[in-house]
């Protein structure tokens, strides 16, 4: 496969940055309706009592284990699903990697609030940059 790969005559080449992000966000769409996924949901969730009579039911972030509505929640993946390097010839096998770390058992899940998400997603990025200083 070259530097740069149509998806078909009749559209204009990708980068291969396109190319892995297409089929990752592909893999992530596809993970919202892994059965594990969903149970998880279930797993964490209790009837709503407040005000608003379109919302059914809460969540309980699991870092806080403070309570939200669904949209103020994340299904997070305890063991990080990473991303492609920056070697074209090993995609095939990065990307295996990423597909058994997204489609995980009900146990490589936790739900996170908002703000407890993005605090371990910035925890995670410092991690990851200085094991790349070392």
């Amino acid at each position: 496969m070259g530097r740069k790969t149509p998806p078909c005559e009749l559209h204009p080449p990708w980068t291969e940055a396109r190319f892995k992000s297409f089929l990752k966000s592909g893999l992530r769409k596809m993970s919202t309706r892994w059965p594990p996924a969903q149970e998880i949901m279930k797993l964490h969730r209790r009837p709503y009592t407040g005000d608003d009579k379109r919302t059914k039911w809460e969540y309980q972030c699991s870092d806080c284990e403070q309570w939200f509505k669904q949209k103020e929640i994340h299904r997070d993946h305890i063991e990080a699903v990473g991303g492609f390097s920056q070697d074209w010839e090993k995609w095939p096998e990065e990307l295996g990697q990423i597909a058994e770390r997204m489609f995980c058992s009900v146990d490589g899940f936790q739900l996170l609030c908002h703000s407890c998400h993005l605090r371990r997603t910035n925890e995670q990025r410092q991690e990851k940059k200085d094991a790349e200083k070392d």
